[in-house]
């Protein structure tokens, strides 16, 4: 006989009924429940007139393995069947001895029984134990299909520990994490339960990071047009230095607007926008590759300027044609060894969704795990000591030749050297700062942590953390020389633009932020303090028929030490604005208007040395306190008591 499956529902762990279409549940329920690592089959009834089933613990009991019952040895044939088959009937007998009530139990191989209660004796059907199995899930995932009859593309998919997604196809163990399965699992919506994604429209979160992204490209543009505008107009400044300067921002630029498109292109995938499979094909290979690519040839960049710098110190010739092939032989070996990001890019389809496309990374073999993670390391550690001992060679060779010169302490002349070349030392540290979190991160992090939505979204912002330093070309390069950036605001129209905006906006725009900052918080406090007032009058006023004026003056008196605060900070402070603004530029010449400014700077922090006697000593409440439960305060209290 054989045990016929007329239904076939996929249900998550928190179901509590299943409902059927039918009129009636079928003769048979049974119940598979899968762990991660072995599945039990429980029964759910015999027999059952309705088409509606509670799932409780009670209504439910489990059917037992055949191996429970040393009924079948570990690894048996087809042809041993017929000999196993013959202790069938054991279960049956054995739990009636023990008067336990025995329902059913299963040989995985081919037969699931029941026990019959009368004879004692096993009636075993033959059951397809893979009937709920298909193929649809990637990287070992476990595939368990729903209803096959009517809907053969309902399947669900059970992935091992530290892999995730719809079809398990992101892989993030410690040496295969990618931006974009972290950005694509952040904007899906993630069941930790049983370790699946079910995919879904963008979140909000989405536009947020696009959004960032958006704003980062921005001020990067105007960033790094600024920086490549100051060196190209000036052709006294023309140099190899110069040269790489604006080749850094160049790529800079470049390097935003492929994170830009990259995020672009994942939440136009997510929106099912993206159709055409060749589009998207080209899309998943090249989007990272190109920003990887990208990124370390700007750090060697700058390691390259930074050595030019350091050449030109030392008064060695930096027209060298070598550098020039050395620095083309890094850029062909970047372009060729970060290829593996184009040959393990590739497009899954979702079977249960025409035209949608998933852009995974499959890498087969751990060995070209190892070696992508050594290459990512490497170029961000080799460029950043090179730019290091670059800078610490200028600053080692200035020191030397002026303290030879000037017959000075060697160490002093190192200290002014660094204040004078902190700018060089700013870029390399500013870039290690911005990458090291992110890499840290990706050694440090547990591969089943990944399903943490903060651990997640954290990551995500140090990656977008790792891309500032191409934002801030301008303030890396120009703005620390007084040449680039005399050059910048003299010969370019947008210099000479954004130097007037600044100059005449900025004393305007700190001017106001600094009276906004002492009048608002003044009008919010005596508001408060007025509604205070008001709300207490009015109430004792309408309690005690009075008038209400005079309860007014009286609130006035009994929270005066509410009032006093705002207004002593107001007039402390008062006094140091008008000065600022009434006091002409030519005035400050004069030593008794300098030393009355000073004075009044010095009365504006008279509130922050009265902390006690504008908030302690009005209350009776906060006094006693004080003074009964802190050592300090009893002491004080008996001092002042005997003097």
């Amino acid at each position: 006989m054989q045990l016929n499956i007329e239904r076939q529902h996929l249900m998550l762990k928190n179901s509590e009924t299943i409902l059927h279409n039918d009129l009636q549940l079928p003769a048979i329920g049974l119940l598979k429940e899968h762990e991660p690592i072995f599945s039990n089959i429980y029964l759910l009834y015999l027999s059952y007139n309705s088409s509606e089933k509670n799932l409780t613990q009670e209504n439910k009991t489990k059917c037992i393995h055949a191996k429970e019952f040393d009924l079948i040895p570990t690894n048996y044939s087809y042809d041993a069947l017929l000999f196993v088959m013959k202790r069938y009937h054991r279960p049956c007998q054995q739990l009636q001895e023990k008067k336990s009530k025995t329902i059913c139990f299963y040989d995985p191989h081919i037969y699931f029984c029941f026990c019959n209660e009368t004879t004692r004796r096993s009636i075993c059907f033959i059951y397809d134990f893979k009937y709920d199995r298909c193929n649809e899930c990637l990287n070992d995932g476990q595939c368990y299909a729903g209803e096959r009859k009517t809907n053969k593309k309902e399947f669900i998919c059970r992935c091992k520990p530290c892999i995730y997604g719809a079809l398990c196809e992101f892989r993030m163990d410690r040496l295969k994490y990618s931006f974009e399965s972290l950005l694509i699992l952040d904007v899906t919506s993630t069941n930790n339960e049983i370790n699946f994604t079910t995919q879904s429209g963008p979140k909000s979160i989405t536009w947020i990071y696009m959004s960032i992204c958006i704003i980062m490209t921005i001020v990067g543009l105007l960033s790094n047009t600024c920086t490549y505008l100051a060196l190209n107009q000036q052709k006294n400044i023309r140099s190899i230095i110069s040269r790489y300067i604006q080749m850094t921002a160049i790529v800079n630029q470049l390097i935003l607007i492929c994170l830009l498109i990259q995020i672009i292109y994942i939440i136009l995938n997510q929106y099912n926008i993206l159709n055409n499979s060749f589009i998207n094909l080209f899309f998943c290979k090249s989007s990272s590759y190109i920003l990887n690519c990208f990124s370390y040839i700007s750090k060697w960049f700058t390691a390259f300027l930074s050595i030019s710098r350091a050449r030109l110190t030392n008064q060695i010739h930096i027209y060298s044609r070598k550098q020039y092939i050395w620095l083309l032989i890094i850029i062909i070996t970047i372009l060729s060894l970060n290829a593996t990001e184009i040959i393990f890019h590739r497009l899954i389809n979702d079977p249960r969704k025409p035209n949608y496309f998933i852009c995974t990374v499959e890498i087969l073999d751990n060995q070209w795990n190892i070696f992508e993670t050594i290459f990512r390391i490497t170029n961000h550690i080799i460029p950043f000591l090179l730019n290091i001992y670059a800078v610490i060679t200028i600053i080692r060779t200035v020191a030397r030749s002026k303290s030879n010169i000037h017959k000075t302490n060697f160490v002093s002349e190192i200290w002014k050297q660094i204040k004078q070349y902190y700018e060089q030392l700013a870029c390399p540290i500013l870039i290690i700062m911005c990458s090291a979190p992110e890499l840290l991160m990706i050694l440090i992090i547990k591969c089943h942590q990944w399903d943490n939505t903060s651990i997640r979204t954290s990551m995500i912002i140090m990656h977008f953390i790792s891309f500032v330093p191409q934002m801030l070309s301008y303030y890396l390069f120009i703005q620390p020389s007084t040449v680039y950036r005399k050059a910048f605001i003299d010969n370019t129209r947008i210099g000479q633009i954004l130097y007037k905006i600044l100059d005449h906006q900025w004393n305007i725009f700190e001017t106001i932020f600094r009276i906004t900052n002492h009048i608002i918080p003044f009008l919010l406090n005596i508001y408060a303090v007025i509604t205070i007032i008001r709300t207490v009058a009015r109430s004792k006023s309408n309690i005690h028929k009075t008038n209400f004026v005079s309860e007014i003056w009286k609130q006035i008196k009994q929270y005066y030490e509410q009032l006093a605060c705002p207004i002593l900070i107001i007039m402390c402070s008062a006094p140091e604005l008008l000065m600022i603004l009434i006091i002409k530029c030519h005035q400050w010449d004069n030593t008794s208007i300098r030393t009355s400014m000073i004075i009044m700077h010095f009365v504006s922090f008279v509130p922050q040395m009265l902390s006690y006697y504008l908030f302690i000593q009005p209350s009776t409440v906060y006094r006693k306190a004080f003074i009964d439960n802190t050592r300090i305060g009893q002491i004080l209290y008996s001092i002042i008591q005997s003097s």
